[in-house]
């Protein structure tokens, strides 16, 4: 599975319903989805290109509510809410890291200099 980070504007008249909760459960919805290669309605059998909205959490972003708790992680790389990319079932995040090397292409890091403001 291909995961991207975007960034788009949603519609105002969701932002009281753009909670942490309600984050991880779309997001978890739409993990489950492509996993389970069922497609659109219309093309059951296409591969979907899903996009993450934001990499890092933004609740300290100035502006609309609804685009604040979209991020998987905080700035310190710690998760904001659980995920599961695997399908295999929700990780249990009160067991030890599994740390490995990063290859280089598979991870991002914010930069230890970047402003609050910009995480």
């Amino acid at each position: 599975m291909r995961i991207r980070s975007t960034s788009h504007r949603q519609s105002t008249t969701i932002a009281t319903a753009a909670t942490p909760d309600n984050a991880q459960t779309y997001n978890t919805n739409i993990i489950r989805h492509v996993i389970n290669n069922t497609g659109t309605p219309e093309n059951p059998c296409d591969e979907l290109n899903v996009y993450v909205f934001s990499l890092f959490n933004q609740n300290r972003k100035p502006g609309f509510e609804s685009e604040r708790n979209w991020g998987l992680f905080y700035p310190d790389q710690t998760s904001f809410y659980t995920l599961d990319f695997t399908g295999r079932g929700v990780v249990d995040m009160t067991r030890g890291a599994n740390v490995t090397k990063s290859n280089g292409t598979s991870w991002c890091i914010a930069s230890s200099k970047a402003p609050q403001i910009d995480l």
